[in-house]
């Protein structure tokens, strides 16, 4: 072992340069050199894959783009060790019962979890200083501007991601693993459990893979590799699915309920308190209140459409006709369901469902995050009756519009800014990026919306861009989320996991003058 300290006064730089013993010595010019070589061979790839479109020309945001990009990309890591998990598959688990959240915290504190592993992720993170490790709900989101530079990485990543799988086809949501990773996190979160679920978005990165393989700029020897690797990891995202569909499942037969398309696409997030759902990602954004078993969840149903589709997909492209049939029903059958169970006539708006003291179905209704979820996954055609009152509500600024993003919670709401204030009000870059990416393909596609699609898409991004450049001037950081009063960066700091999107927000095309000629197509 070497221990080498050198002490400075002002801004400093050295080398440290790893040579086999063989080699000449060489000297920092050459270290130079390569240096130079290498950021040159960057800067041309940069160019060509992300170049902001205007109105974000120049060096300043070009070095804003890649000062994001590149701390991205290097939060990727391995890791490897043993994780606690409880298997006591406890019957409160099963969270039937009223107050079943009183059962499972006792459940919990029964303390049944063991070690088990060890287990190995190859990963990026969403804050080196302060989230060290993998989030199953964060790593779809990381991945999306990845696939563009690297898909090939991508690909290493999702599969190591679905190699932490279980036979029964659960993925812990949080990775901590190892006792230094442990050491992190605060006791009571560092359990994992087989019937916790989280926002199944690694098949986001799924459909920006197929949908860059299925462009024309892609090799036969690039293409091969890629229906190589969906092959093989085509059975573990069917079981991924499937144990979805099984543990999440939301009860449409014991209640009154009003009469939906089908009988079996319903959908309930477990793991939830009195307060929150960490589960859905969405902490405290309000829901059902007392939790009840009858509760569906509009969230939820909406990540298993867009689960579904990404496997119709896959199938397609895999030649596997009859699953490719299989998946689009279900997906066809969540589509209807999501009008059928969620949307409220009174409130214009899609909500969550909980049963009253009558067991019947009715609907709570907090506008927001939840409220715009089946727009954001891509659940409404441009044709639906229902778009422009989504768009509408996105677009008020006494609801969720701000100069800075959309809001998590609209100003309206009697919750809004409220307790912990997590996902009440302020403004997410990740549920950002998928509003605006919704709103350039509207803007792209013939329909009674796209003038309006055109002018919300222009300013979002516009807004979005400005709020995380001009943070990151005045602080040097990147933020978690962003003021919706004062679009100041707020929580964690350094955080360039998904706030990393608005390196794919620059890269999209201007559409101010109308044209929509410039930019790079999103998924």
């Amino acid at each position: 072992m070497h221990i080498v300290q050198k002490t400075f006064t002002g801004a400093f730089q050295f080398d440290v340069v790893y040579t086999p013993a063989s080699v000449a010595t060489p000297f920092s010019g050459d270290v130079t050199r390569a240096i130079v070589r290498t950021t040159k061979t960057f800067d041309m790839k940069y160019d060509t894959v992300f170049k902001p479109q205007a109105p974000f020309g120049g060096e300043a945001y070009a070095r804003f783009s890649k000062n994001l990009f590149s701390n991205l990309v290097g939060g990727i890591g391995y890791f490897h060790g043993d994780q606690l998990i409880d298997r006591s598959a406890d019957p409160a688990y099963e969270e039937e019962n009223e107050g079943f959240w009183q059962e499972t915290a006792d459940a919990r504190a029964m303390n049944r979890a063991q070690l088990e592993g060890p287990y190995e992720l190859f990963t990026s993170i969403p804050s080196r200083p302060f989230f060290p490790r993998g989030f199953l709900w964060d790593e779809g989101f990381h991945l999306l501007p990845i696939v563009d530079w690297d898909p090939e990485l991508v690909m290493q990543i999702v599969s190591s991601w679905f190699g932490t799988m279980d036979e029964e086809g659960w993925i812990a949501r949080e990775q901590i693993l190892g006792p230094e990773a442990r050491s992190k996190v605060p006791q009571e979160f560092q359990v994992q459990y087989p019937h916790y679920a989280n926002p199944p978005t690694l098949y986001m990165a799924i459909e920006a893979l197929l949908h860059k393989y299925q462009s024309t700029d892609s090799t036969p020897h690039n293409t091969d590799t890629f229906k190589t690797w969906l092959t093989q990891i085509y059975p573990l995202l069917q079981r991924n699915f499937e144990w979805y569909r099984r543990t999440q499942s939301g009860d449409l037969k014991t209640y009154d309920r009003p009469k939906s398309f089908s009988t079996k696409e319903a959908y309930r997030w477990r793991g939830r308190s009195d307060r929150h759902i960490l589960t859905s990602g969405l902490d405290d954004f309000p829901r059902a209140q007392p939790p009840h078993p009858g509760e569906l969840h509009t969230d939820l149903i909406s990540w298993m459409g867009m689960m579904a589709r990404s496997l119709a997909s896959v199938a397609a492209y895999l030649d596997e006709a009859e699953d490719a049939a299989r998946y689009g029903k279900i997906f066809e059958a969540i589509r209807r369901n999501i009008d059928d169970l969620h949307w409220s006539a009174k409130d214009a708006t899609y909500c969550d469902v909980t049963v009253d003291d009558y067991e019947d179905s009715v609907h709570v209704c907090h506008k927001g995050y939840i409220s715009i979820f089946p727009f954001m996954t891509g659940m409404l055609a441009p044709e639906s009756g229902k778009l422009g009152a989504v768009l509408d509500l996105i677009a008020d600024e006494a609801e969720l519009w701000s100069p800075f993003g959309v809001r998590s919670l609209s100003k309206r709401d009697v919750l809004f800014g409220t307790e912990e204030d997590y996902w009440r009000g302020p403004v997410w870059m990740n549920m950002n990026y998928l509003v605006v990416r919704e709103l350039l393909h509207l803007a792209q596609t013939p329909g009674p919306h796209q003038s309006q699609a055109t002018k919300m898409y222009t300013a979002l991004r516009k807004n979005l861009v400005d709020t995380v450049y001009n943070s990151w001037t005045e602080t040097g950081f990147v933020w978690e989320q962003y003021n919706g009063e004062t679009g100041k960066g707020q929580r964690t700091q350094h955080f360039t996991g998904w706030t990393s999107l608005v390196v794919k927000v620059m890269g999209m095309p201007d559409l101010s003058g109308g044209k929509g000629l410039r930019g790079h197509e999103e998924l």
